[in-house]
């Protein structure tokens, strides 16, 4: 199994109603292709952090890489998942919308491994839901 991170945001003009239809379309897929993870958005960037296994995730970062609704796409983690269970078991996609003080502007800065410290450390002050 891998995990991954990337961050993009929003292209100018495009309405944050994307985001939804993003996350509806994604989490049938990732049903399917037993992909488990967390979407987090604040109004204009997103950050995704999915795991499953490599050929699903290959797969979906090669759809992120050319969707025309994402801008400055950047994969900031990508490696094999070493802890013993999934950080989202039973979530087929998350949703979380950052609250004021606690952005996604550390996150926006970080990459591999780092990436994922400032991840885990939002988390408690994140409105999500599975």
């Amino acid at each position: 199994m891998v995990e991954l991170i990337y961050t993009s945001e929003l292209p100018d003009g495009d309405a944050a109603a994307h985001i939804a239809r993003i996350a509806t379309e994604a989490r049938r897929g990732f049903r399917a292709a037993m992909v488990t993870g967390l979407l987090i958005f604040d109004g204009w960037r997103y950050c995704e952090y999915l795991e499953g296994e490599p050929d699903a995730l290959r797969r979906r970062v090669q759809q992120l890489a050319t969707d025309p609704h994402l801008q400055g796409f950047t994969l900031r983690h990508y490696a094999a998942h070493t802890l013993p269970e999934r950080r989202f078991r039973g979530w087929s996609l998350g949703f979380a919308d950052p609250d004021g003080e606690h952005s996604l502007d550390a996150l926006f800065a970080e990459t591999g491994p780092a990436s994922i410290a400032r991840l885990l450390a939002l988390m408690p002050w994140l409105d999500s839901a599975p």
